[in-house]
Formats: structure tokens, sequence, C-alpha cells
């Protein structure tokens, strides 16, 4: 996510169908978004100059003024030719239907701070909306004013670190707490991107409790790139892990199968000094070893017919210890009760993927893995 903080002017504040009623003499419907800001640096991508009116769509979700739950509504980032800025535009906002005043108290000079998903453009923004009128928000309105020097014609609207958000003193509950990172919510983010369903609820669970952010289409796809990202590291490790077995003549050789074969139902094959083979499939998390592993259908099958197909667990690949790997026992005979029971469920009916927990295997102690340095 990354993130902007904008002093509120009276134009910026007919985007909401309160303030507009109002101020209906204004000649804007809208709120700016400063060119320098949004396009050179928050998306650069972002064109700098067109040829008639450039529409990006966004999902919006507003939070506040005084610490209000999320309205979501869906909007666009607009530029017209001839514009210097972008505008947040589209529909008037109206308060929801169990507050429609919601709106109505803004005021210029009230906060807005925003956090901007999505790339290589903006696809969705969150909007935490501070007003001065607000026991609750006032102080943190204050901070970001004197801290950011916003004043009207000035200096209304610039960019924030992660670190500057982090830094501003917010009273638990409040929903600008919603937009910094969560490292719990952005494990269950990438176990969700890889169809975990334990991961899903509780991603569900804590967006509709409020005490966290609904999942954007955005956070969706970059946890899926980055699910793909972890396993490849993953599988990096553990190669570099058979490299050092090779060496120490532990194994008589490997192939990297998975990065020959992308559709490969298994990562690596190991020949055993025995001579015989055996199958791994690597399951890479940053989380603790704990847990729960993937399999395809393809992988099932695979292990179901062999009695040496084993999962390697690489786990806490951020974590201050480096990361470690376990290695399974042959999971042959779970894959052959799985395989089982999948022929007694109805005609047309198939399963492609499987969700295992970490308990059913019987698994080696940790291994350290290499690190950059070894």
């Amino acid at each position: 996510m990354r993130y902007a903080v904008k002093l509120m002017t009276s134009s910026d504040l007919t985007l909401f169908a309160g303030y507009f009623r109002l101020h209906s003499s204004s000649k804007q419907k809208g709120t700016n978004l400063d060119s320098d800001v949004m396009a050179s640096r928050l998306f650069p991508a972002l064109p700098a100059s067109i040829t008639g009116t450039f529409e990006q769509p966004v999902v919006v979700d507003v939070y506040g003024p005084d610490g209000a739950p999320i309205h979501r509504v869906r909007r666009k980032i607009i530029k017209s030719e001839g514009s210097r800025n972008w505008r947040l535009n589209g529909k008037l906002i109206y308060g929801p239907d169990a507050d429609p005043s919601r709106f109505d108290g803004l005021q210029a000079e009230d906060i807005a701070v925003f956090g901007f998903d999505g790339e290589p453009l903006p696809t969705s923004i969150s909007m935490v909306l501070l007003s001065a009128t607000s026991p609750s928000d006032k102080p943190i309105a204050d901070y970001l004013r004197s801290t950011f020097q916003l004043a009207p014609r000035v200096r209304s609207m610039t960019d924030m670190s992660t670190t500057d958000l982090a830094a501003v003193p917010v009273p638990a509950g409040h929903p600008l707490n919603l937009l910094l990172p969560d490292p719990a919510r952005t494990a269950d983010l990438i176990a969700a991107a890889e169809d975990d369903e334990v991961a899903r609820r509780r991603l569900d669970t804590r967006a509709r409790s409020g005490t966290a952010r609904p999942v954007s289409a955005a956070e969706l796809a970059a946890a899926k790139a980055r699910a793909h990202e972890v396993g490849r590291a993953g599988e990096a490790l553990f190669c570099a892990h058979l490299e050092r077995e090779l060496t120490a003549k532990n194994i008589s050789g490997f192939i990297w199968t998975a990065d020959q074969n992308a559709t490969s139902p298994y990562d690596f094959e190991v020949t055993e000094l025995s001579g015989g083979t055996t199958l791994i499939d690597v399951k890479s998390t940053t989380s603790s070893f704990d847990g729960s592993v993937h399999i395809s259908g393809a992988e099932l099958y695979t292990a179901a017919s062999s009695s040496e197909y084993r999962i390697a667990r690489v786990f806490d690949l951020e974590a201050a210890g480096g990361p470690k790997v376990r290695v399974s026992e042959p999971i042959e005979l779970i894959a052959l009760a799985v395989r089982d029971q999948l022929a007694t469920l109805p005609t047309g009916v198939r399963a492609s993927k499987f969700e295992m927990h970490t308990d059913l295997f019987t698994w080696s102690e940790p291994t350290p893995l290499p690190s950059d340095d070894d």
C-alpha cells in the first residue's frame, strides 16, 4: 500500500453529497489528487500528459469521520486534457443507509489519509477522513497538519511512508490503524491466495468485525504473486540444501525437476546412495512450521503410486533465525487413503486440490537452510 495525506479544501469536499448540496455554487465535483504526488511519486505509470480524458476505475473504502466504519463505493480517478491534477470523481458519495448524514459535517481543512493499492495503476483506495470537530480525530489531524506542514494553497497533499504512518499517534480501534501493515493478515493473504480456507475465514471474520480491512482485488493479486515468489524461494533454498548434501556425499545426485518442467507433480528427483529415487515436493511458508500444506490432484495421485514421495516443508523464510526445512516420511499411505475416498464422489465431481495439516505426516528434525553467505 502507498500512502498520502491531504488537507481537504472546500472544493475537495464536493465529492460528498451533503457538502455539495450546501455549496452548490462550486464549479467542481470531486477531490483533487496532486499530480506531483500521484504520478511523480506514487504511481509513475499514470500518464503525465493525455489526449482526451483518462479514467482509472477504483474501489473506494471510506472510513470516518469520527472513527466511523467502512463505507465502500466504486468511483474513478480522472484526468482531463489540460487538467493539472488528477481527481477522485464519479458519482457523489452519499452517506450509508444507516447513517445518511455521516459526511455532512465535514469542513474545509479537515484531513484525509489515503492508502492506495494496485500495480502499476491504483485499483483500490482506503480513505480515512479526520474531522476537526471529532475528539478522536482532532489530535491525529493536528499532528498530521503540523508534521507534514500542510497549509491551504501552499502544501495541500504529500506522500507518506509506512514509517510515517506508524509514527502517527492513533488510539486503539481507530480506523487509521487498519491502513498499517499487519504481518498476520499478510500471512493469511498469502495462504488464502493458495486456497487455504481457514486463512480465508480468518480474513473474512476480521473484515466483518471491523478489526481489519476487507481484502481488495489488488491485494489478492499481489498475494498470489507473493505466494509464487515464496514457493520459488523455498525451492531455491532447498536446491542449495541438496547441493550441500551432494558435497557431503549424503546423496548421489538430484534434478530440480520443476525448474525444467513447471507442470511436474513434484519439485525434485533425488538419487540416493543406494541408487533409489526419492521424489520431493517443496511446500514453503514465511510462517512457522505448523499449519496446512496444499497438494494438487496431480501431486496426490503421483504420491499414491510412489513409495518414496515426500514433502519438504520450508518454513520461517523471513524469520530472524533463518529458514529451516523438515522432510516428511513417504506420504504414500495417506495419499492412497485420500484417493480411495475420492472414488466415492458423485459422478462428474472431481477434487483438484487438497489442504492437509502438517500433523498428518511424520517429519524429520528441523535443518537450517543455507543462507546467501554460506
